[in-house]
């Protein structure tokens, strides 16, 4: 394996909380109370399929929003995440210079849309050590589906088996498996689905965890 291609939200900064609070603003201007169980399940998905849930579940509960307006205030309600201070991962600045020493290259497949991303990591200080970024807005279909991880590949370079995708998120870990890639989980604030341990390939508490993998000693994963 020659990549590794890296989630953002909940995987490398710890921004899911403000998230959920940008969800809750959003969705409380249209007068729905957005439930932590279910925001939580909106982790790692594409933003319209994440548009179209909530306004499905908004529906059940007597309340009618449409997705275009739902997306505009969303959008606007976004700032905070840019002035909340959202810290790094634990290890996950000492994963990237250990990537970067070991001349393996380092990629973002984001569900966020990609300027977002970059404006993230430009004010992270750590733009420089990916070599492509990946965002929602830049494929039709999100995780679970596995087109931007195949378009992460792609820019870089490097053939799908030959990448190892970070994720934190069931739905990051099928997308990661369906484009026939070696996923690694690593969960954040909520636990995974059962099903989402057997697939993934190795499961991590958090990124500084990554370098004992056999991945550094060029040996192929194999499922547990």
């Amino acid at each position: 394996m020659t990549a590794v291609i890296f989630d953002m939200d909940g995987l490398l900064i710890d921004s899911e909380p403000t998230y959920t609070v940008i969800w809750k603003k959003a969705c409380a201007h249209f007068g729905f109370d957005l439930s932590d169980s279910r925001s939580l399940l909106l982790k790692g998905t594409g933003r319209r399929a994440a548009l179209e849930a909530v306004c499905g579940w908004a529906l059940e509960d007597g309340i009618e929003i449409s997705p275009d307006p739902l997306k505009l205030v969303l959008e606007a309600t976004e700032p905070l995440l840019f002035e909340a201070d959202v810290p790094l991962k634990p290890g996950a600045l000492q994963l990237l210079d250990r990537l970067k020493n070991s001349k393996i290259t380092s990629a973002i497949a984001s569900s966020t849309r990609s300027q977002r991303v970059r404006d993230r990591v430009e004010k992270l200080g750590i733009k420089d050590y990916f070599s492509a970024i990946t965002g929602g807005d830049e494929v039709t279909r999100g995780k679970p589906n596995p087109d931007i991880f195949l378009l992460a590949a792609s820019k870089i370079g490097i053939e799908p088996t030959r990448c190892l995708v970070l994720e934190d998120s069931d739905h990051g870990i099928d997308g990661a498996i369906a484009a026939g890639m070696t996923a690694v989980l690593v969960p954040d604030t909520s636990a995974p689905r059962d099903i989402t341990k057997t697939k993934a390939h190795h499961i991590l508490r958090d990124l500084s965890e990554v370098p004992d993998l056999p991945f550094f000693e060029g040996v192929l994963f194999t499922a547990k």
